[in-house]
Parts: C-alpha cells; sequence; structure tokens
C-alpha cells in the first residue's frame, strides 16, 4: 500500500507531465521546475506540526501542503502552470478596468484564490475588451487612519488581487491600483502575502517595501472537509477544548505566516 506521502508525490508529478511541465525531483518531496529557478516542496497531513521554513533560494519557493492541495487543486494548478508559463497571457491594455460590487468580487474570488473571499469596501475588476469575461479582481478595505513619523496618514489594504484560472494578466495589478489611488485619498497602502508561497516580488515592483513578518500562524485542519480554521478563532469562539480536538477530528497546521509589505504614496 501506498504511504500518503507516496500519493501526494505521485499525483503531483502526474499533474506536471500532464501539463508538459519539465522538472526534476530531489526526493520525494522536493521537485525544481523553470530549469530550477522554481522550487516546490511537498508537505503531507502528517508532517504539519512541523514549520517548513522558506530556504536561502535565489528563485521562488513554494512549500505546498497536502490540504490545498486535496482542496484548490485547480487553484495550485492554475498558480503552477502560470509560473511556468503555461497560462494564456493577457496585456493589462487590452483589458477594460471597471468598478464592480461585493458579490462579484466575492464569487470571483472564492472560485480563483488560494484562500477565498474576504469583505472589502472597494472592487475593481479587469474584462476581456474581446468577449467580456472578467479575468482579474482587485479589493481593498475602507480607509483607517495611522500614526508615521509623528503624523497620521490616510492608510488602506490591498486585501485581494486575484486573476482568472489559466490566466496571467501582465501589468493587471499595477493598472487597478493606479485607478484606486486616482478615485481615493490614499497616502498609504498595505498588504500581505503567503509566506509559504510568496517573497512578494510583485509589491516590490510597485514600490512597495517589506515592513515586517508576522511569524507563524497555527490552523486547525478538518480532517473530512480539508477546510481551515485559525487556532486563534477557534480559541477566541470557545471550541478549543482540548488536544483530542486535532487527535480525533484533524490536524494542526503552523505555517511561516505572512509577510507585510507598505507603500506610501503622498
Amino acid at each position: 500500500m501506498l504511504a500518503v506521502m507516496d500519493i501526494f508525490s505521485l499525483e503531483f508529478s502526474s499533474f506536471l507531465e500532464d501539463s508538459n511541465i519539465c522538472y526534476h525531483m530531489e526526493n520525494e518531496s522536493l521537485f525544481y521546475l523553470n530549469k530550477g529557478m522554481l522550487c516546490i516542496k511537498l508537505v503531507p497531513l502528517e508532517d504539519y506540526s512541523i514549520i517548513h521554513y522558506t530556504p536561502d533560494f535565489t528563485g521562488r519557493y513554494i512549500i505546498l501542503h497536502q490540504d490545498r492541495w486535496v482542496d484548490r487543486r485547480d487553484i495550485v494548478k492554475s498558480i503552477i502552470m502560470g509560473l511556468s508559463g503555461k497560462n494564456r497571457v493577457i496585456y493589462a491594455r487590452n483589458t477594460i478596468l471597471e468598478k464592480i460590487n461585493r458579490d462579484v468580487a466575492a464569487q470571483f474570488h472564492s472560485t480563483h484564490h488560494l484562500i477565498g473571499y474576504t469583505k472589502a469596501k472597494f472592487n475593481y475588476g479587469l474584462r476581456d475588451v474581446s468577449d467580456n469575461s472578467l479575468l482579474a479582481v482587485s479589493s481593498f478595505s475602507s480607509s483607517r487612519k495611522m500614526l508615521r513619523s509623528g503624523r497620521y496618514v490616510n492608510s488602506y489594504e490591498w486585501v485581494r488581487y486575484t486573476s482568472a484560472l489559466g490566466f496571467r494578466v501582465v501589468g493587471g495589478m499595477s493598472k487597478m491600483l493606479s485607478l484606486f489611488l486616482k478615485e481615493q485619498n490614499v497616502e498609504e497602502v498595505m498588504t500581505y502575502c503567503d509566506a509559504d508561497w510568496s517573497n512578494g516580488k510583485s509589491y516590490e515592483s510597485m514600490g512597495f517595501s517589506l515592513e515586517s513578518k508576522t511569524g507563524e500562524i497555527e490552523y486547525f485542519i478538518d480532517k473530512l472537509t480539508y477546510q481551515r480554521t485559525s487556532l486563534k478563532k477557534i480559541r477566541r469562539d470557545e471550541k478549543f477544548n482540548s488536544p483530542d480536538l486535532f487527535k480525533h477530528n484533524g490536524y494542526l497546521l503552523r505555517t511561516q505566516g505572512n509577510l507585510k509589505f507598505i507603500a506610501s504614496f503622498e
């Protein structure tokens, strides 16, 4: 009988081969793509209690936990295909930028983003000029007053940027950010990226700077649904009764946490 790691590794390698993505394996959990410039580490469910840190690596390093592969497989595949140059490329100049309502944004993020939708006040979409299909969505929070260098500034959070499965919109992020800056009294924008998936280089290319790291985040993974719930939320809701919660009903997952980026637009 194949072990959990063997099945995970076999499924992932089969996806790469079916997608004509060249790779080599250092071992059953470590895959190198794009001539060694993209490294993907597979983490099976039984190794969740260990934090898997991104090593010093000149390329892109992704830590793929098995619950994401099981629960959000199409999105994971789309991300990896995009990084491997396999997705369809659309240039932002060939899109129509418009405001969209919260329901449209929520549906799009839920379908196409790895961690789904969260509430946001301002939502923008990019549509293909040829067929009006929605290709990408950005969502921003309402403003908050933040103290910076002895004075308060209008700070907003860039809550989500999501592109449609199978597509890469070149210049899409900066196009939507530019419109948001024009329409609102923006002095600062902050955003977060998952350290297990990204180094934030796309934000740095738009003038953002790394501000801080959140440190590890702990999640409860339901054994039946593979849904993630933060341990903070469980404890706050008084659902955390004992370690038996993990023993019988799920797994404890520890991730690297998030990277926080900030850009000033004064």
